[in-house]
């Protein structure tokens, strides 16, 4: 299939007055058109920083991309100046944040937010586009849309206002949508809402969506594909079906383990937690809290191992071939 996005050996390093923290370590995957990649991993993994470097809004002052490109149809985005990427984010790439309320400004009405991406992306037609904003909130089944249109976005509620990020999103018709934890902070109905909503307008475009998220049910109801992050680094890739039927390396296990369907009188949690970002990673990152750590983890650093089906895995336990070394 055709790839959309390539990140090629991404590692992102944020200098701080207590030292440098490696949020992405030498990560590399893919996104083919029309696919939807979901990425999870826990908070510090490097999974939003990782989206953030893709769309060019880290902070230049602290974040530092020390080697790596990332390619969005074939242009390295890295090596684009701010004029040129200004060209590509909102339009052809674009993000629904993780924070709705954060994202919105409070201060300007939902109607102007709305047409500033056409004010920006497709002068023509900003000064008549009340009607296509008005059917756009309709089909992402908002009710009373012309009146909500005039409101601020704090007179909204948090699944209304994640309606408007998601309008904001695809109203330029995107070839690749970042969805970074889109239902953080829902109740589950909402959520549900949420998530049929994206899948339905994902449908409709055919873009390519890579979905950020602790929720593994949400993977498996929306991804084609998983990547799973630990310390900054890919430790899996697998079709999804194969990763909830297989899931190889230790660390993925774990996260299939401690899901509240595995409930038996007692939830099962990971022991441990993850390393902070200056922590120096040597061997296996994931050694210290595994259950399944070879002595040569403390001290090798595990490769990526590209498996039979086109799958991967980090772990020392597999090798070349992409059997497992007992």
């Amino acid at each position: 299939m055709e790839k959309i996005l390539e990140v090629n050996h991404l590692t992102v390093e944020f200098r701080t007055t207590l030292g440098i923290a490696s949020a992405v370590r030498d990560l590399s995957f893919s996104v083919n058109k029309g696919e939807i990649v979901g990425i999870v991993g826990e908070s510090g993994s490097g999974k939003s920083v990782t989206s953030l470097a893709v769309m060019g809004l880290l902070d230049e002052n602290t974040a530092h991309i020390s080697k790596g490109e990332i390619l969005f149809e074939g242009k390295d985005l890295l090596k684009l100046s701010e004029k040129e990427i200004c060209k590509i984010r909102g339009a052809e790439l674009t993000m629904v944040f993780q924070e709705p309320a954060m994202a919105l400004n409070p201060v300007i009405k939902v109607e102007k937010q709305l047409g500033e991406i056409y004010k920006i992306h497709e002068p023509s037609k900003a000064k008549n586009c009340h009607a296509e904003l008005t059917e756009l909130l309709e089909k992402l089944r908002i009710p009373d849309a012309q009146q909500v249109l005039k409101k601020y976005s704090f007179e909204l509620s948090g699944g209304m206002k994640q309606r408007i990020m998601i309008a904001m999103a695809m109203l330029s018709k995107p070839k690749l949508l970042i969805a970074d934890e889109p239902t953080t902070a829902l109740d589950v109905t909402t959520q549900a809402e949420i998530l049929d909503l994206m899948k339905m307008m994902q449908k409709e475009t055919g873009c390519a969506v890579i979905l950020i998220t602790h929720d593994l049910g949400v993977i498996a109801e929306m991804a084609d594909k998983i990547l799973v992050m630990y310390r900054g680094q890919l430790v899996e890739e697998k079709e999804i079906n194969r990763f909830y039927h297989g899931a190889q390396h230790p660390y993925s296990k774990d996260l299939l383990g401690a899901r509240p369907e595995g409930f038996d009188g007692r939830f099962w949690s990971i022991p441990g937690a993850i390393p902070n970002a200056y922590t120096p990673l040597t061997g296996c990152g994931y050694c210290g809290r595994c259950r399944e750590a070879l002595p040569r983890c403390l001290k090798e650093t595990p490769k990526l191992i590209r498996l039979k089906e086109g799958d991967q895995v980090r772990c020392h336990r597999y090798g070349q071939g992409g059997g497992k070394n007992e």
